[in-house]
């Protein structure tokens, strides 16, 4: 399936890419609107995989926002966020491989 999803990304027009482009650039500056707006700190809910990999009440908003703006503008896309996936590199490789081979998107942001 990865091959799929490849190939379609090689075969899509320039507007469509543009598209795509233009889309991500929104989604990560409603994003840093909402971390500029937390700038003076946020409140670890937990920590994930390691005393680096923490979890702040940022980060959902985030992943939300940029869930909601890529869904809103493609909503035959399919989407796999952070915080959908268990910590630990094994199961983010699972999740992606998982989201790949069932799923029916030609594009996974």
């Amino acid at each position: 399936r990865l091959f799929s999803h490849l190939a379609v990304a090689n075969t899509a027009s320039d507007d469509a890419l543009d598209h795509v482009l233009e889309t991500a650039i929104i989604a990560s500056k409603k994003a840093g609107d909402i971390i500029l707006g937390n700038a003076g700190g946020a409140e670890v809910m937990k920590c994930k995989a390691n005393s680096r990999d923490l979890l702040t009440l940022i980060d959902p908003l985030c992943e939300k926002i940029i869930r909601e703006t890529v869904l809103a503008a493609f909503p035959d896309h399919g989407f796999l966020g952070e915080e959908d996936v268990p910590p630990g590199k094994e199961a983010s490789a699972a999740a992606l491989d998982t989201k790949l081979t069932e799923s029916d998107d030609d594009w996974l942001w």
